[in-house]
């Protein structure tokens, strides 16, 4: 009995060393990590987007070095590494390599992740909106191979508008008339943006983003430290319009 309550205390002990709060602490060098990183394709602005930030004991580490399949993204300040391209970088359903060094500390983290493949909205029906705003939506789109799930977002403010996530094994979503009123329920008449996108484990926010991210996205995916690497396709922006 003595010997296996040592062995519990040693276990809770590694564990209490191991994480502090929902952080993880690297055993070889008493410090925390934290990895957050964004690599999308906008298929809307034609770009990649890759971007990370990084911070050492929740401070803001300017020194680690950043590569995506071997290509370096530059630091500039603040914790921040950054790169836009035209959409020729993070090729979709290629396995994506992902490496972040610490040489101070002799620490890497590294993550391989598939890009979900390329789609598009196909229909939304029905095409119109009647005067008072009051038709139920329905949004088609093609399904993004190896993609872990979707997100659905509407938006025209101050309207409320329509952010959720979809099950992966679901191309269409409903859009309640609702959102296209104010919380007090007035409607708001515009063009209203639609976007869809897939996302392979998690999706982040990114500098530039067109959208609020919906809650409920998967979190705490980096092996060995803390933070999340979210990988994601946007299609092509649609638009409802709203007329009086």
């Amino acid at each position: 009995m003595k010997k296996i309550s040592i062995l519990v205390l040693a276990g809770l002990c590694l564990f209490l060393f191991l994480r502090c709060g929902n952080g993880v602490i690297s055993p070889e060098t008493g410090h925390q990590f934290i990895i957050n990183g964004a690599l999308v394709k906008n298929m809307t602005y034609n770009q990649d987007v890759i971007e990370f930030t990084i911070r050492r004991d929740s401070v803001l580490f300017n020194s680690a070095i950043v590569t995506v399949e071997k290509d370096t993204i530059a630091s500039y300040g603040y914790g921040r590494y950054f790169r836009v391209t035209p959409a020729d970088k993070l090729h979709p359903k290629d396995t994506l390599n992902i490496v972040v060094s610490f040489p101070s500390d002799s620490v890497t983290f590294t993550k391989d992740i598939i890009m979900p493949d390329t789609f598009h909205i196909t229909d939304i029906l029905p095409n119109y909106q009647n005067p008072n705003g009051q038709n139920t939506m329905l949004i088609y789109w093609t399904a993004s191979q190896y993609a872990s799930g979707y997100f659905v977002v509407v938006s025209n403010p101050p309207a409320v508008g329509h952010n959720q996530l979809v099950s992966y094994n679901y191309t269409m979503e409903t859009i309640d008339p609702s959102a296209f009123t104010t919380s007090q329920g007035g409607i708001v008449y515009g063009t209203y943006s639609v976007y869809v996108a897939s996302y392979k484990e998690s999706f982040i926010s990114y500098t530039g983003i067109p959208f609020s991210l919906p809650s409920g996205l998967p979190s705490g995916n980096v092996n060995g430290a803390s933070g999340t690497i979210g990988v994601g396709v946007i299609s092509p922006k649609d638009s409802i319009v709203v007329t009086q």
